[in-house]
């Protein structure tokens, strides 16, 4: 049996759950809405039970049944019963003790898995950016010159010299804001900084991302899984809306994508990273630059590979679901 715990709303975990039952494999859906009933661990049998409710419909999961599992997007959700103490300070704090309770709970479920087929890593829903470039950088990746700063006067100072973006220290921001007849969202993409930004700025802000800007001759979009890069060269460089951040999609005009072998030299560094960074798969992000260079850019752990799956006809899920099944 196949355990995938994802979003409901996850286009991919759909199309590999259409692969398993294609197959007739069995499998069992964990989303944040579904709701843990029942929990029966014995340690000295090495055997537990987990009991679920979604919605109406109550089922049951056995550790022993499961034979491989796919942590895609979301957890493992409990209901913390509300208390009837009337303390609100001591009712906050019970409340809170009991979700620490749960997560050392949930992070035994999740270690138990270790001797199974297991895609993904819970513990890693994002890496850290500043973190894994300086990993990268120790197994022999170029990446690019980057500050953390909070001085007016220090950027200014860079910028005298050379070209610099910026962007999140962590994942982008994503602001949804709604209204009768649309939706608008914000995203915080990476920025081409220059003088003139600063103009009227204070002399001291919160800690912000400065990153060289290097010049490219397209960048590169990899998908890793079970020790194989499917890539995608992203000739972003040639549209003025993308050539900064190829997210900030032209949808009139879309980039050409081709797909691209990495070469051996690169792909071992990368797997020395993700070895070191606990993943066995993840969305890889590089600039090839006009004089033959590769930087590294950052890793998604859960990035969407859809976008480098159908252009380049690698049919990615088909090669998740052959990775969940490799023991059937």
């Amino acid at each position: 049996m196949v355990l995938i715990i994802s979003e409901k709303s996850d286009y991919n975990t759909g199309v590999v759950i259409n692969w398993l039952c294609k197959s007739k494999v069995r499998y069992i859906l964990i989303t944040p809405e579904t709701k843990v009933k029942e929990i029966n661990i014995n340690l000295n049998e090495d055997d537990y039970t987990i009991k679920f409710q979604q919605k109406r419909k109550i089922f049951e999961v056995n550790y022993k049944d499961i034979d491989s599992v796919w942590y895609r997007r979301g957890f493992i959700n409990v209901n913390i019963e509300k208390n009837s103490i009337k303390d609100a300070k001591i009712k906050k704090s019970i409340g809170k003790h009991l979700l620490g309770e749960w997560a050392s709970l949930l992070q035994f479920i999740y270690n138990s898995f270790g001797n199974k087929i297991f895609l993904g890593n819970y513990l890693i829903g994002d890496t850290n950016k500043i973190i894994t470039l300086k990993i990268a950088k120790k197994v022999g990746l170029l990446t690019p010159e980057t500050h953390v700063l909070t001085k007016k006067e220090d950027v200014i100072n860079l910028l005298s010299k050379k070209e610099y973006i910026t962007k999140g220290i962590q994942s982008g921001l994503l602001i949804n804001i709604y209204n009768k007849d649309n939706q608008i969202s914000y995203y915080n993409l990476t920025n081409e900084i220059n003088k003139s930004d600063f103009k009227e700025s204070e002399t001291t802000f919160f800690p912000s991302l400065i990153q060289q800007k290097i010049k490219k001759l397209f960048e590169i979009r990899t998908f890793f899984i079970n020790n194989v890069f499917y890539s995608m060269a992203i000739f972003s460089q040639l549209d003025n809306q993308t050539k900064i951040d190829f997210r900030n999609y032209n949808f009139k005009k879309s980039n050409r994508c081709i797909p691209f072998t990495l070469p051996s030299e690169i792909r071992k560094k990368l797997i020395k990273l993700l070895n070191i960074l606990h993943l066995n798969t993840a969305s890889i992000d590089i600039i090839y630059t006009p004089n033959k260079k590769y930087y590294f850019l950052e890793i998604n752990p859960i990035g969407q590979y859809e976008m480098v799956s159908s252009p380049c006809n690698y049919n990615i899920d088909k090669r998740i679901y052959e990775f969940l099944t490799s023991n059937n």
